[in-house]
This record gives structure tokens, sequence and C-alpha cells, in this order.
């Protein structure tokens, strides 16, 4: 014996709960979706962030494993990343805007 779907009453209210919880689920789903999308998404500040810390880890390695001289990178890495704190100018970034890489994701709706 087969059932049959639940209906709408004609003034609009959901008549089965079962209905109303799966719409539910599925509105939570996409927004955990966008939410997801939305945080692993790269964006320039986070790219320079990334780059600025590896390059400080195999300048590091570097340093250790191949010559002294290569803290002289490390040193670099921070020189670069005090400038840019203090003038807000920072050439990695440019670079990442023009290939197109988004300056920021919005959280709003």
């Amino acid at each position: 014996m087969t059932r049959a779907l639940p209906r709408r009453k004609t003034d609009g209210s959901i008549e089965n709960i079962f209905e109303y919880s799966c719409r539910l689920f599925s509105c939570e789903v996409s927004r955990q979706l966008k939410y997801h999308t939305m945080v692993n998404t790269m964006t320039v500040d986070r790219l320079v962030r990334l780059f600025a810390g590896l390059m400080i880890l195999i300048s590091v390695a570097l340093t250790i494993y191949v010559h002294p001289y290569w803290v002289g990178l490390t040193i670099f890495v921070g020189v670069n990343l005090a400038q840019s704190a203090l003038t807000n100018l920072c050439p990695l970034a440019s670079i990442l805007k023009r290939m197109g890489v988004p300056e920021s994701v919005s959280s709003c709706g």
C-alpha cells in the first residue's frame, strides 16, 4: 500500500512536520556550504601570510642545512613584512591582485 505525498493546505501552512523539518535542514546545509566556501577561499591577505610564512621556514632550513648566509632571506622577509605593515604597500599583494585573486570575501548575506 502506498501513501500519498503530503499536500499543502489551501491557506499555505505545511501539513506534515517532516516536510517542514526537511526544508529547515536543507536551508541549514546550504548556509554551512556557503560558510565553508567563504572560509576556504584564498584571498590576497591569506596568500601573503602563507607565502611569508613559507619563505621564513624555507630560509631557516636553508640557513641550517646549506649556508649561514641564507639568514639574509629571513631578514628580507621580516623587513618586508614590517614595511608592509607601516606603509600598507606590499609588492606580492599587488601582483596577486593583478592575477585576479579576490581581495576579501564578504561574510554578509
